[in-house]
């Protein structure tokens, strides 16, 4: 599949319309004997390109659904079409359930864990500004990890060191495990609830900002 789109789009793009011919293709592609192949009797070539016709229309139906661009496969034609595609800013809100873990704090003093919890509470707050009901708590995390409800995780740690504060936090896709999105905020340490409540805001905006561009 990977070897088809690649060869019908080097092709389209650079003009080579002949390229584009199904015993070019099958030539080129799948490899055929030019002395025995045959279209009319070796399909291959339109029953690989229907598959991949189907593959594009899956995936841009699904994860693919935020792409800018979408290519398409007309039926009856070898020559792949790039269109551009309207994306829905507050899909979000249909198609994510975002799981907040617990603030972890990686330093040792007692003012830095309990703002680490005080943040926590700032950020689930945001997050329900910013996101609503897609927003698991933290407390049924757990639960949303092992039933498979949530799409996200958003994870986050706190470390203070001398007169600086960095947090930092991850977005991790919960189906297969990988950081789709992060970010550090730096601040001057100091630990109160105003710099709290602007740290957490700082960080959903930065998170909504991901979801309205990825």
């Amino acid at each position: 599949m990977i070897r088809l789109l690649n060869y019908l789009m080097e092709k389209s793009i650079s003009g080579d319309l002949p390229g584009l011919a199904e015993e070019a293709i099958g030539l080129a592609v799948f490899d055929r004997d030019p002395r025995s192949y045959h279209p009319c009797d070796d399909p291959i070539v339109r029953v690989q390109t229907g598959r991949l016709r189907a593959k594009l229309t899956m995936h841009y139906d699904g994860t693919g659904n935020r792409r800018a661009f979408r290519i398409v496969l007309p039926t009856g034609s070898y020559q792949p079409v790039v269109r551009p595609q309207r994306i829905e800013q507050k899909d979000f809100t249909k198609n994510y359930l975002l799981a907040l873990h617990p603030v972890r704090c990686i330093s040792a003093e007692p003012a830095a864990r309990c703002f680490a919890d005080g943040l926590g509470e700032e950020l689930a707050d945001e997050l329900f500004r910013h996101f609503g009901s897609q927003v698991v708590s933290p407390h049924f995390v757990a639960d949303a990890r092992t039933s498979g409800a949530a799409s996200h995780f958003l994870e986050g740690s706190l470390r203070v060191c001398g007169e600086q504060l960095r947090a930092s936090f991850r977005l991790v896709d919960a189906a297969v495990g990988s950081i789709v999105w992060s970010a550090q905020f730096e601040r001057a340490a100091v630990l109160t609830l105003n710099v709290e409540q602007h740290l957490a805001k700082d960080v959903c905006d930065t998170l909504k900002k991901y979801y309205c561009q990825a």
